[in-house]
């Protein structure tokens, strides 16, 4: 068991935790973000729906025209 005394550390590892959890609910579907979207072209970090890199926070919070990235 890890022993985690320093305040510092806690939020370390509480912030991996977070980021880990939200890419496991991103590749399960459960979010819609551009990250997940079949407009989305992530090596350019482009919209192809707007052929452009969306604001921030639209990449992180999706948008109304999000397109469900189907697998086949």
């Amino acid at each position: 068991m890890i022993k985690i005394t320093d305040l510092e550390d806690r939020e370390l590892l509480l912030r991996k935790l977070a980021i880990e959890i939200v890419d496991r609910f991103l590749d399960m579907g459960l979010f819609q973000t551009c990250c997940n979207c079949s407009e989305w072209k992530p090596k350019e970090e482009i919209c192809c729906k707007f052929n452009i890199r969306p604001p921030a926070k639209v990449i992180c919070t999706g948008c109304e025209y999000h397109t469900d990235n189907i697998p086949f």
